[in-house]
């Protein structure tokens, strides 16, 4: 990560590096803690020497193919992320991946930090050893846990400090920045399937907060003349509502139509609202947590994924299934509404089903 974020800081922020490595052979863990790093970066680019084992996922064991697949669905759910910061580098001159020194100047001890970095508003320290040890420094302030280190779910202090152990194969030590608007799409196979579904519309409570989320055809360079569309997500901490306004329009059918809305609080809980349109302009107010009732659960308890990110339902099925086909076949929306987990041949289904989120309204809606 290291020359990586070097060239950043010399001005050339679409750089990467091969994953799983260009000239030796690899192993399914050493491609599949590269993917994991990968998903984070500008570019996510497998590649290596032509006389060399392709580093396609089906060619390693199961175990693997299958997490190194939920890290390629996960850069696909970052789309929208990524695209609008790519967007925000562009018109404002703001790096999108950037070291920690450029967030936190005055502390001595992130400007000499090169193994993990600010990818937007999350925190990406993967894990780089072959034990899977992981050591992470935490600037101050709070940080949610993005993806799979359950105990770190919430992690709160007024000082900076480090936290380490070791990660499962799944585990990828990202963290969110309290005060985070994070939008995340459905899992797609490629952007022409694009939208594929609602926008889910992550909120990282603590703080205010702010996203410009930024769709266009994709394809030219029209979004230069002005031809996008501009969705300004605002999160009033205080109130705990949510505003948005859209400006512009994009000339494209891959805008985002629904939306639905994942918060997670400081205290541990995630609440998720139902679908709804994505109208020009509009304000959701989170209501009470005794008014949520079974919409509220606790971060990452009972969690039906063995390989995932974010948080899913609470409420699941187990199926058995001969293989991973037939477990994606039991999915009927365009969702991440199955897992299957290759050592024990067992498919989870989510009994409520949803392109973006949970059938369980725990807001008002003044509009």
């Amino acid at each position: 990560p290291g020359m990586t974020l070097n060239w950043i800081l010399a001005g050339a922020p679409y750089v990467t590096c091969d994953a799983g490595g260009f000239w030796n052979p690899t192993t399914s863990q050493l491609l599949l803690r590269w993917l994991q790093l990968a998903t984070f970066m500008p570019i996510m680019r497998v590649h290596s020497i032509k006389n060399e084992k392709p580093h396609f996922p089906w060619l390693f064991d199961q175990d693997h193919a299958w997490a190194m697949r939920e890290m390629m669905n996960l850069r696909y759910r970052l789309l929208p992320y990524h695209y609008s910061l790519a967007h925000k580098q562009y018109t404002e001159l703001e790096m999108w991946v950037r070291p920690l020194a450029m967030d936190y100047p005055e502390d001595t001890k992130a400007a000499f930090e090169t193994s993990q970095w600010m990818d937007g508003n999350i925190m990406v320290a993967p894990v780089l050893s072959e034990g899977s040890e992981y050591d992470v420094y935490l600037p101050p302030g709070l940080w949610y846990s993005f993806v799979t280190v359950p105990e770190l779910a919430v992690d709160e202090g007024s000082l900076p400090r480090t936290i380490g152990g070791k990660a499962a194969m799944c585990d990828v030590p990202a963290f969110v920045k309290a005060g985070t608007i994070l939008p995340l799409g459905p899992v797609v196979q490629s952007t022409a399937a694009s939208p594929g579904g609602a926008l889910e519309v992550q909120i990282y409570a603590g703080a205010d907060a702010n996203f410009d989320l930024i769709e266009d055809d994709g394809e030219t360079t029209d979004y230069q003349s002005g031809n996008r569309r501009a969705t300004s997500f605002t999160w009033n901490d205080a109130s705990k509502s949510l505003s948005w306004s859209v400006a512009g329009q994009s000339p494209s059918s891959t805008d985002f139509k629904e939306f639905a809305v994942t918060y997670f609080g400081t205290d541990a809980t995630v609440l998720k609202c139902t679908k709804r349109s994505l109208r020009p302009g509009g304000k959701l107010k989170l209501g009470t947590k005794a008014a949520a009732g079974a919409a509220s659960f606790t971060h990452y308890q009972n969690k039906n994924t063995f390989c995932g990110f974010g948080s899913l339902n609470i409420d699941a099925d187990p199926l058995i299934k001969s293989d991973a086909q037939a477990c994606m076949d039991a999915c009927t929306g365009a969702c991440d509404c199955v897992t299957f987990h290759a050592p024990n041949g067992q498919c989870w289904r989510r009994k409520d089903c949803d392109p973006a989120g949970m059938n369980s309204p725990w807001n008002d809606d003044p509009n």
